[in-house]
């Protein structure tokens, strides 16, 4: 396997001797699905050969494999939940009490102190891959609470602030959203629409967001507006020259919530969704909503400190959550492959199926080693103290936008490979992890804006404002 511009492909030859092992593996199926077996442990047996015949777990420390299989332990347990919340679009409130048992491993993922795990980013990225190969929507809960919600109060909260909320955070006593995306400000998140107006003790936040995950089932959210200091400048174009980051803290529910002086804000669940069917998105509505001034994030004073950062290590962390729904895809489809018969041959044995399936593990493992490399560079320049200049944010968009591209279509050929049964939302099937994906490739910046910002510093031309 040869690297191509920091990623990885396979020569023709390598193929060939792939297609060989491929074939040789479906003659061990009846074996591996036997009656002898209980059908836990015959899943169990299917899903850990695909990423074993990738060698995936070789390039690892030996620390970072027991993180994996820990993490991964907990994922698998919570299946059946998963399935259900699929189905009827609400997370079951036993999800999040059985991931906190991952709470002083991987709480925060690498934020340190106040009770968080201080992990690697080369640790953080597994967990997020590892939670994506049972589930997207679980991996997507964790990372918005973590990857985004903590680290924006992590960044621009001041002492006080990170004690307040981050240890009860990291133990997943209180699940954390963030606010940032509008109904009219989707990619383009500098023309924020919604305002925080400066009154005696505090803030009047007015606005509408969109697609905000963790409101609904969670405790607080970090709300992102542009900061006004008097009343009359609020309808200006621009609504004011600086965004700030204010913490609202909720029970939950859905609904109208007053405060203050009358003022409200209204959640109301999104639904009909056809992907990230567990992640419980919703509308807010803020109407001259009370936020005191101790609940605004205290460093946060512009889009440089405080999204800015956020943002840019998010598209690496959702370029994780990306390869693990393509490796869970993949294990989908190789074990309904091995299993399933047809002209009294297993699926697997038939030359266009083991072409699919062994092309989308090429894939699988060229995005994980990439991730990989990401996050041993990461980590480097981390301890080098020399941030940006190993691994850019730019290179970090490109990551993204790559890995969520390829999964996409890892996840269609595996789909295609499970025929009818490929169509369910079940866990058994590929169907999920493609839908899923179409929300993955959309969020944390589009496909087209992340190749934009990379081509601008691939080439020195800008082609956006």
């Amino acid at each position: 396997m040869q690297p191509v511009g920091g990623l990885y492909a396979w020569s023709r030859c390598e193929q060939i001797g792939l297609i060989d092992r491929m074939e040789r593996l479906s003659r061990v199926a009846g074996h591996v699905g036997s009656r002898s077996e209980t059908e836990e442990e015959t899943a169990k047996s299917l899903n850990s050969l695909a990423l074993d015949f990738c060698g995936l777990s070789h390039v690892l420390t030996e620390s970072e494999r027991e993180l994996c299989k820990a993490v991964r332990s907990v994922a698998e347990s919570l299946r059946m939940e998963l399935e259900e919340a699929v189905e009827t679009t609400v997370m079951p409130p036993s999800v999040v009490r059985e991931m906190q048992k991952l709470g002083s491993r991987c709480g925060g993922l690498q934020l340190k102190g106040y009770g968080c795990a201080g992990l690697s980013t080369t640790a953080a990225l597994l967990v997020i891959f590892e939670l994506a190969r049972v589930d997207p929507s679980l991996a997507t809960l964790y990372m918005v609470h973590c990857g985004v919600s903590m680290k924006a109060i992590a960044v621009g909260g001041s002492e006080e602030q990170k004690a307040k909320w981050l240890p009860r955070m990291a133990a997943l006593q209180c699940i954390g959203g963030f606010a940032l995306t509008e109904p009219e400000a989707g990619s383009d998140a500098t023309s924020l629409g919604s305002t925080a107006v400066a009154v005696d003790g505090g803030w009047l936040l007015t606005g509408r967001k969109r697609w905000i995950g963790n409101v609904v089932g969670g405790g607080l959210v970090v709300v992102w507006a542009r900061v006004v200091e008097r009343e009359e400048e609020r309808g200006r174009e621009g609504g004011g020259g600086r965004i700030g980051g204010f913490v609202v803290e909720h029970n939950g529910k859905e609904g109208e919530h007053r405060g203050r002086g009358g003022g409200t804000w209204r959640v109301k669940k999104i639904l009909a969704k056809g992907a990230l069917r567990a992640v419980q998105n919703a509308e807010i509505e803020f109407d001259r909503f009370f936020v005191p001034e101790c609940n605004r994030l205290a460093l946060c004073d512009s889009w440089e400190e405080g999204i800015r950062p956020v943002l840019e290590s998010s598209r690496v962390t959702a370029a994780a959550l990306a390869t693990g729904a393509a490796a869970g895809a993949l294990e989908r489809a190789l074990g309904h492959c091995l299993r399933r018969r047809q002209f009294r041959r297993p699926l697997a044995s038939f030359q266009l199926v083991q072409e699919r399936l062994v092309s989308s593990a090429a894939s699988v493992q060229g995005l994980f080693l990439s991730l990989l490399h990401a996050g041993r560079l990461m980590d480097r320049q981390n301890t080098e103290k020399k941030p940006g200049e190993l691994f850019s944010a730019a290179q970090g968009s490109m990551l993204k936008a790559h890995c969520t591209k390829e999964a996409r279509e890892v996840a269609r050929k595996c789909r295609e490979c499970m025929g009818g049964d490929g169509v369910l939302l079940s866990d058994s099937g590929a169907m999920r992890f493609l839908a899923d994906l179409e929300a993955v490739h959309t969020y944390e910046g589009t496909y087209d804006v992340n190749m934009l910002i990379a081509g601008k510093a691939l080439t020195g031309c800008s082609a956006f404002k």
